[in-house]
């Protein structure tokens, strides 16, 4: 029995990996902005959903803007608690040399990017708290808002009415009196078309 030859293998290089571009800070705080509005604007859908149900003549329009500041204030807020927390374990972890024992156990490797975060999480909140006070972006956020909860709304809706509507029963009439007319009128159009050509 002939044996298999083992193959060669190269040792893994670290160097042929591609590097990875380092995401800005710029980006890190549009991202940020985005996931903080996205979770706004769900809560906002939220209300607006329940306040159809339960006070449709109440929820009008100052009253929606209202509610989309408020849920930008949460945002606001839990970045700025995310930003505390982020300077306390900067602080703590300038102290701490060594391997981290968990994902949490920050070390002196981590302050850079736990001083990162911190800037990120206050230059979203900062960007949150200017966006609550613009008109004109609250108006676009609130139709943007009641555009998901409608959507919402009615698909409910539609497969409410699909689960009780009774299915549609069509019966075979063929060969009945509709199908006379329909070859009735067949014969019609074709006799007016021979005799239409016959004119040219």
């Amino acid at each position: 029995m002939a044996r298999r030859r083992r193959k060669g293998f190269t040792p893994f290089d670290d160097e042929a990996i591609p590097k990875r571009e380092e995401v800005s800070l710029d980006e890190q705080i549009e991202e940020g902005v985005m996931l903080a509005e996205f979770g706004a604007r769900m809560a906002l859908k939220n209300q607006i959903i329940i306040g159809v149900l339960t006070e449709p003549d109440a929820f009008d329009d100052e009253r929606v803007r209202e509610a989309a500041r408020a849920a930008l204030y949460e945002e606001v807020q839990q970045e700025d608690e995310s930003a505390s927390i982020a300077e306390d374990e900067r602080g703590s972890a300038a102290n701490r040399e060594g391997k981290a024992l968990h994902h949490h156990d920050y070390r002196t490797d981590d302050v850079a990017n736990l001083r990162r975060r911190e800037k990120v999480h206050a230059a979203v909140a900062e960007r949150l708290w200017r966006l609550r006070e613009d008109r004109e972006y609250l108006d676009s956020f609130v139709a943007r808002a009641r555009a998901d909860a409608w959507s919402e709304i009615s698909a409910v809706i539609e497969t409410k009415l699909d689960d009780v509507w009774p299915p549609l029963v069509v019966e075979d009439k063929s060969g009945g009196p509709q199908e006379k007319r329909v070859k009735q009128l067949r014969k019609e159009l074709r006799r007016e078309v021979r005799a239409a050509n016959r004119r040219w």
